[in-house]
């Protein structure tokens, strides 16, 4: 991973297990997302509307997983294209 993938945000969805509200967690990197997943650590969902953590589900975690490598070439690609005037 570069140092641009530290500041890069990836928003995924992910639904509460007490208020069943799907919530858009946006409070990770591309990094920290790659570190989780590549330490086989949890990863955290967090509600508003209960004020509560929770660890994401097998299927939300594997969706992760697998859009994560796209959305991060899409963005690099995007970095190195030049600008047109």
């Amino acid at each position: 991973m570069t140092d641009a993938s530290e500041a890069i945000v990836f928003v995924f969805v992910a639904r509460c297990p007490v208020c069943k509200y799907d919530h858009p967690q946006d409070n990770f990197t591309v990094a920290s997302l790659w570190r989780l997943l590549s330490r086989d650590y949890p990863i955290e969902g967090y509600c508003v509307i209960c004020d509560d953590f929770w660890q994401i589900s097998d299927a939300e975690r594997e969706h992760v997983a697998t859009t994560l490598p796209g959305f991060a070439l899409m963005m690099a690609r995007r970095r190195t294209q030049p600008w047109v005037s």
